[in-house]
């Protein structure tokens, strides 16, 4: 296969060759992914006997064989993205658990969310919904649990355990490496 067919056809504005779904579960994130999009695509690439990608466009032939056919893509489903605010990648603890997971999947890895811890701009790595009950007596951002296996965290409705977490110029760490060298404890607020 010749590169410059191949840079050809992955450039090629406004064409599509096939399409195909990466079905992602709660809890996972976007990144996770990637190996499986990846997959896909060469499925495509090595397989031009292979009539249509699972819920894709039908396509005869492939690109090492030089038969790939591409088609014009329409307008259907294209919706514009506006450019994420930076006020948008702050976590809202008055939200339900539910809607910040949902949020700091689709922020992940870029452009991030993060949370105020005292002065201290924590950003925020994997999370999992603990419950979807809210505590008594909690103030949403409120700590209420601190334990290696994660930051469980009092929302508007029910609360999230926070798996990871990254200080500012350090790499993103697990909680039970986190907490190792910070002081985080049940009552303390995020914000």
């Amino acid at each position: 296969m010749e590169l410059g067919k191949v840079e050809d056809a992955l450039t090629a504005a406004g064409e599509r060759v096939g399409e195909g779904q990466v079905v992602q579960g709660l809890g996972g994130l976007e990144h996770q992914h990637h190996p499986q999009a990846l997959r896909q695509g060469e499925e495509l690439l090595a397989h031009p006997q292979r009539p249509k990608l699972q819920g894709g466009l039908p396509h005869r032939g492939g690109l090492a064989a030089g038969t790939l056919v591409a088609a014009p893509q329409t307008g259907d489903g294209a919706t514009y993205a506006r450019k994420i605010d930076k006020s948008e990648c702050r976590v809202d603890w008055s939200l339900p658990a539910a809607a910040i997971e949902r949020r700091l999947r689709a922020f992940t890895p870029a452009p991030g969310m993060q949370t105020l811890w005292g002065e201290v701009a924590l950003k925020l790595g994997r999370s999992r919904i603990d419950s979807t009950e809210s505590p008594c007596n909690k103030a949403p951002g409120e700590i209420v649990s601190v334990d290696p296996d994660g930051v469980v965290v009092a929302c508007g409705g029910g609360t999230l355990r926070l798996l990871e977490l990254q200080r500012p110029g350090g790499r993103m760490l697990p909680v039970a490496d986190f907490i190792r060298g910070a002081a985080l404890a049940p009552g303390q607020l995020l914000q």
